[in-house]
């Protein structure tokens, strides 16, 4: 039985990545940027256009159409 990618499906990267195909993933909007055998950085289709994600922490939340909703796990630290 195949898992469907339903819209709301939230998860940090890793788990989505670990969870779904990655033909399937880049079919809806996530795909790898590099070939290393550690990939280090996903681009991730939103409203915006392509994005980076550069942690497994990041929180990802599918909107539909092949959108997606990318939020840091922790904010950035401001400098001053």
């Amino acid at each position: 039985m195949a898992i469907e990618l339903k819209i709301g499906t939230r998860g940090t990267r890793r788990d989505i990545t670990g969870t779904f195909n990655e033909y399937y993933l880049k079919a809806n909007g996530i795909f790898c940027l590099n070939e290393l055998e550690l990939p280090l950085a996903f681009a991730v289709r939103t409203k915006y256009g392509l994005m980076c994600s550069l942690s497994d922490d990041d929180i990802v939340t599918y909107m539909g159409a092949g959108i997606w909703d990318l939020r840091p796990k922790h904010k950035p630290e401001e400098y001053y």
